[in-house]
């Protein structure tokens, strides 16, 4: 275990296997999901290193459902008694972006410009 006491570390991680999912519905009739998932480091220090997000053992109102093969940012906390707990933070949205803008010659927007955009996430 490292020396690095309240040291947060964010890594890249897909979701490998899920290991239990329930439905909780709400007093107000919402449904909360909620996963305990395995994940696999795919990134950094973390590559290759399998972990587990239990969110099963509290309700998040704003917690995303994954599925397998999903790719996700993961928060790995370690408290002051030197525990480690691991959250997905959201989804990895990695890629890139590129957009071309076409104009007329004399830099005029005009009616027959074109955007171009390609996008992969």
């Amino acid at each position: 275990m490292e020396n690095q006491l309240n040291f947060d570390v964010v890594f890249k991680a897909k979701v490998i296997e899920i290991i239990e999912q329930k439905n909780i519905v709400r007093e107000d009739g919402s449904v909360s999901i909620q996963q305990k998932i395995r994940l696999k480091g795919i990134n950094g220090d973390w590559k290759d290193k399998e972990v587990i997000f239990d969110g099963t053992e509290f309700d998040v109102l704003s917690g995303g459902e994954y599925s397998l093969g999903d790719k996700v940012l993961v928060n790995r906390i370690i408290d002051t008694n030197g525990k480690e707990d691991f959250y997905i933070i959201g989804f990895s949205r990695a890629g890139y972006i590129s957009m071309t803008l076409k104009t007329s010659a004399s830099r005029n927007t005009s009616p027959n410009s074109r955007w171009k955009s390609r996008v992969r996430v």
